[in-house]
């Protein structure tokens, strides 16, 4: 964490204590990036239980896998959990939420490996790879990157210092946007 922030405030950011929330999955930091590499690639969604509609759960959906895996458990609508309450699940917790399939842990090898084909280069001379165009989206105008920045919820204080509604989610904004630079 400290040579997070190290790095952050040599790019121009201000000094902060980064999360304790966020820290807690920098100690998994693979799981954590490749979580990244799944979100950037729409395998990670808020769907609505199809069984039971006014349920919703986060669900990981890789190709070419049999089922889905549901990265946390059904909450109704008015309790939802939020984009980085599914990523502790995903990358700290990675047990299946399915019915039928609760004790089921997430192969991580499995999922690398499903990964790893998004980084074979495409046919001679059309361009980047899926996960290399995933992390282009990510990082543009309305990508998720953004979207994380949205939900951290700037503004002034009384004090007119900067201040976030969601601090978490600054935290994993700045540490996706140098994540997915680095891809490109």
């Amino acid at each position: 964490a400290v040579a997070l922030e190290i790095k952050w405030r040599s790019k121009g950011r201000s000094y902060r204590v980064i999360h304790p929330r966020f820290v807690s999955l920098l100690g998994q930091r693979r799981r954590l990036d490749l979580a990244l590499q799944c979100w950037a690639l729409g395998w990670v969604q808020d769907v609505q239980d199809e069984e039971l509609p006014d349920q919703y759960h986060w669900e990981l959906r890789v190709p070419g896998w049999e089922h889905a895996f549901w990265l946390t458990p059904n909450k109704p609508k008015s309790e939802r959990l939020g984009a980085f309450e599914a990523l502790e699940h995903f990358v700290l917790i990675s047990r299946n939420y399915a019915r039928g399939r609760r004790s089921a842990q997430l192969d991580w090898s499995a999922l690398q490996a499903a990964l790893r084909d998004q980084w074979k280069d495409p046919a001679e001379g059309e361009g980047e790879s899926p996960m290399q165009q995933a992390a282009r989206e990510a990082l543009a105008d309305g990508g998720l990157v953004s979207r994380w920045r949205e939900e951290a919820g700037y503004f002034i204080d009384e004090h007119d210092r900067e201040a976030y509604r969601n601090p978490v989610y600054r935290d994993l904004a700045d540490y996706a946007q140098d994540y997915f630079e680095g891809l490109l």
